[in-house]
């Protein structure tokens, strides 16, 4: 207990010390903390050199003078005494210089700069010789425990950066207001694509610390988890926006039903070991369904967001061209006086049963939505119900359309004996939302069996 006691002295004292040099961008004691567990990281790397030099063999011929003047023994040992003096410097001055500085150490690791460096040199890694009952187990333990120390106090201290830039307080003073302006539909849509992609994330991480893959500078690994970086904070971006949340959702239903990262994976002639990575790992199965089930909603979300869409632009400019249409012909009839009543009016029964009809029958519908707009030029007080009419008429216009084409393809299909409009109908759905069909062959892909039909066609 007298170890500890005298060790939390020393901290205590450093602490004051730092905090004095520093002045006003002092580190808390959380960094300084963070501080220290960096520079035993580092401090134990440069150790660990010696350790592993005593557990040489003893048919080692390289001597020491020459190990010191060579990148696996002395370069190590210089380089990596050199950043320590530079993180003993410059580390605890500021959050900023202590995520710089324990990112460079980080990604190091991560990107094996050290094996980089021997390529380079065309040098023999003396210290891979040593003896593993030599350096012993508790040792490697070590080093990797405040390898992952240092890489959470890097995370960490980004995070807390991050929460005080600027850029983010913008993004969160906006999110209410940017929120407020999208459909409900769409803010599920933006919730979506970011769950997606942090998934996407954790799984290729998950993946990649598993023994056995490929190192970090590949793209299974490294581009994958950059580009998946970018779509997320792309994804975050587009909440201000409704085309940018759009076409941000249509690129990535793109990518995955068009298979893009197939195709990078085959262009950079790198075995993809991934895939089978995330089959056999159980702890993703989880991840694997919720992304299949995202795989379902998305383009489900995107065809609903797209109709209300294009209703909405259709329903506000038919609304306004049948009131103008309306108002000019009441004006003839009654004179420029007849600015209707303020209070409750009575709706047209007409356009409520066209918009019964048009769901039913187009044609019907179609007739008795006119109708209704003559039944509001001639109602004397005004009727309501103007965008009921709108509705059935959008419904009518619609439905005798998809009769027109159900018509001209059973004609064009019979014809030339090729698929019947159900086939290219539940075949266009399966290449959208996935899926398979069962076929006299046995069950097969959508996409398959559709271009299979129209090759015939």
């Amino acid at each position: 207990m007298k170890i500890f006691e005298n060790l939390g002295q020393v901290i205590d004292s450093l602490s004051k010390y730092f905090s004095r040099q520093s002045g006003p961008k002092s580190l808390h004691i959380l960094g300084l903390i963070g501080f220290f567990i960096v520079a035993v990281s580092v401090a134990l790397s440069i150790v660990d050199i010696s350790v592993r030099w005593s557990a040489l063999p003893a048919t080692n011929d390289v001597g020491l003078g020459a190990a010191l003047f060579s990148y696996p023994v002395g370069g190590r040992g210089l380089f990596g005494l050199l950043f320590l003096a530079l993180f003993l410097a410059a580390g605890w001055r500021s959050l900023t210089w202590l995520v710089t500085l324990s990112g460079v150490v980080v990604f190091s690791r991560l990107l094996d700069f050290d094996g980089f460096v021997l390529d380079a040199f065309d040098s023999r890694d003396t210290l891979a010789r040593a003896i593993p009952s030599e350096v012993g187990e508790v040792w490697p333990v070590s080093l990797l425990a405040f390898e992952i120390l240092a890489g959470i106090v890097f995370a960490s201290g980004a995070i807390s950066l991050l929460v005080k830039s600027r850029p983010w307080k913008t993004f969160r003073q906006g999110l209410s207001e940017n929120l407020a302006a999208l459909r409900i539909s769409e803010v599920i849509l933006w919730v979506i694509l970011l769950v997606q992609g942090f998934l996407a994330i954790l799984a290729w991480v998950i993946v990649w610390i598993e023994p056995g893959y490929p190192v970090f500078m590949t793209y299974p690994v490294l581009g994958r988890i950059v580009g998946l970086v970018i779509f997320v904070v792309l994804a975050a971006l587009s909440v201000s926006s409704r085309v940018f949340l759009l076409s941000v959702a249509i690129g990535s239903f793109a990518v995955i039903r068009l298979g893009i990262d197939a195709l990078v994976v085959d262009l950079s002639e790198q075995a993809d070991r991934f895939s089978l990575g995330f089959r056999e790992n159980p702890f993703l199965n989880p991840i694997a369904e919720i992304q299949t089930l995202i795989g379902f909603l998305l383009p489900v979300l995107l065809v609903w967001i797209g109709a209300i869409s294009i209703a909405s632009v259709v329903r506000k400019r038919a609304r306004n061209r049948i009131n103008s249409w309306i108002d000019e012909r009441r004006d003839a009839i009654y004179g420029a006086e007849d600015a209707g009543e303020l209070g409750p009016r009575r709706v047209s029964i007409l356009a409520v049963i066209s918009l019964i009809a048009a769901l039913v029958f187009p044609v019907l519908g179609l007739v008795l939505a006119y109708a209704a707009r003559n039944d509001f030029v001639a109602a004397q007080p005004r009727k309501s119900g103007v965008d009921i009419a709108v509705a059935a008429t959008i419904l009518g216009w619609f439905g005798l359309g998809l009769q027109l084409l159900f018509l001209s393809t059973t004609l064009v299909g019979t014809i030339l004996d090729g698929p019947n409009p159900i086939e290219l109908f539940f075949g266009f759905f399966g290449i959208l939302f996935g899926g398979g069909v069962l076929t006299p062959l046995g069950f097969e892909s959508f996409s398959d069996w559709f271009f299979d039909a129209l090759r015939e066609f």
